[in-house]
């Protein structure tokens, strides 16, 4: 069961990712520093390393499952 939530959270990611991809919004915020940063490169950067680390432990899993 937990396999797949984690596979369905897996897909959530994969479609923020795919509709970032297509339609790039220029938002900008500010850290306490000032540093400038656009909202979809985090967006991106958290799919990204959700897809591969919860992925990967999510394959490892399902490969374990009898």
């Amino acid at each position: 069961m937990s396999v797949i939530s984690t596979e369905r959270s897996e897909c959530r990611n994969l479609q923020l990712l795919f509709f970032q991809l297509l339609r790039p919004r220029m938002d900008l915020i500010a850290d306490p520093t000032g540093t400038l940063w656009h909202t979809a490169a985090i967006l991106r950067a958290s799919a990204f390393v959700s897809i591969v680390i919860v992925g990967s432990f999510a394959f490892i899993a399902w490969l374990r499952i009898p």
